[in-house]
């Protein structure tokens, strides 16, 4: 099991202070670590928001969002890494779905790690940009002109 919130919060001041905001610079530029995302997981931030019962936290709203400002701080890039994990694990505890039982324990210990995308979703089903390849000019995007639709 994730540790209790109190300590959760202290494991994401020290993560923030010894990891984050020291690799903030080179993670903005090169990417976050495969290091810096075992200590991530080390610390058991990723699974504030998961039900006990399958190793989360089950921790308040107020400390997952005092979590996610602590990191956000230190890092913007680990921030985001654990933002798009935070949102499969809330939605899996909230799902009665049989991929509930397959992924929220390995999510919520950091076994597994996931990520969300999505695109235009209020869009629908107007589509706000059309893309027609230009002949000729390859698959590189200079190749394509974009357009907004109806246009």
């Amino acid at each position: 099991m994730t540790a209790p919130a109190p300590t959760l919060i202290e494991a994401a001041r020290r993560l923030a202070r010894e990891v984050l905001a020291p690799g903030a610079e080179a993670a903005d530029r090169e990417g976050v670590s495969p290091a810096t995302i075992d200590e991530v997981k080390r610390s058991g931030v990723l699974g504030v928001s998961g039900p006990a019962a399958y190793g989360g936290a089950q921790a308040p709203d107020a400390v997952a969002r005092e979590i996610a400002e602590i990191l956000a701080g230190a890092c913007c890039s680990t921030y985001f890494v654990q933002a798009q994990h935070h949102s499969p694990v809330r939605m899996l505890a909230a799902s009665d779905s049989p991929a509930r039982e397959r992924l929220l324990r390995p999510l919520c210990d950091g076994t597994l790690l996931s990520g969300i995308a999505f695109s235009h979703l209020r869009a629908f089903p107007r589509t706000p940009v059309r893309v027609t390849r230009v002949p000729g000019a390859g698959a590189s995007t200079a190749g394509c002109r974009g357009t907004p639709a109806g246009a």
